[in-house]
């Protein structure tokens, strides 16, 4: 965390604004749920050259603000808000009732688990046209036709992302993933295993979860 901080301050003296950015939004993910002295200070310290940046700091898919927030007594609060572009990610079920997944690691949580491929929505892009290009590039398969299944804000106590999920009864495999980099395998999962999964703690995305669950509440019962 106070390794982040530091990043942080560095690439905002270098004018790396978009660098900052990204590495400030790390900064506050690892920051959820912790509390010190210390971090408070380093939170503080980022804020404070974040401010004097015009309190914001932005990316091609985030942007990092500090918001005066008054509360109905009066009183303000200083609040972190990232603002993020949509994200899109399909589901493929087949006749068997398997689920395409991709079973990678997250860095900034340092954990494995299986996921829908997913990624941001890109400029004039549809978001039903996003969901399958993520398919495709992430797992090799084209997705048959696509029906919107849920739309999810997963972490809307400090993001305004909205996570879009669609799904298809079938796949048609097209050829090794341009994005294999990202996962280190692509496997068709039962959905009656999926359950036990999320106990186990290896479907840990929440649009992931989500989705799953509710995929698998309505081909199973």
């Amino acid at each position: 965390m106070h390794r982040l901080a530091t990043l942080t301050n560095v690439d905002l003296r270098r004018g790396e604004a978009e660098r900052a950015a990204e590495t400030a939004v790390e900064m506050v993910q690892h920051a959820q749920g912790q509390e010190s002295h210390r971090l408070r200070d380093r939170l503080r310290s980022v804020r404070q050259n974040l401010a004097a940046n015009g309190g914001k700091a932005t990316s091609e898919a985030a942007e990092l603000n500090l918001a005066d927030v008054e509360l109905p007594d009066g009183r303000h609060l200083d609040h972190y808000l990232i603002r993020q572009r949509p994200v899109a990610l399909a589901a493929a079920v087949n006749d068997a009732n398997e689920a395409l997944l991709i079973w990678r690691h997250r860095f900034i949580t340092d954990s494995w688990g299986w996921e829908l491929a997913a990624g941001v929505v890109e400029d004039g892009e549809c978001l039903e046209a996003a969901a399958a290009r993520e398919m495709l590039e992430g797992t090799g398969w084209q997705p048959g036709p696509l029906r919107h299944l849920m739309t999810l804000e997963p972490s809307n106590g400090l993001a305004d992302a909205r996570h879009h999920v669609y799904w298809a009864e079938s796949a048609e495999y097209v050829g090794h993933p341009e994005d294999d980099f990202e996962s280190s395998r692509r496997e068709w999962v039962p959905l009656k295993e999926i359950p036990e999964l999320v106990g186990r703690g290896e479907v840990r995305a929440a649009n992931a979860a989500a989705a799953l669950l509710l995929l698998s509440q309505m081909r199973l019962g």
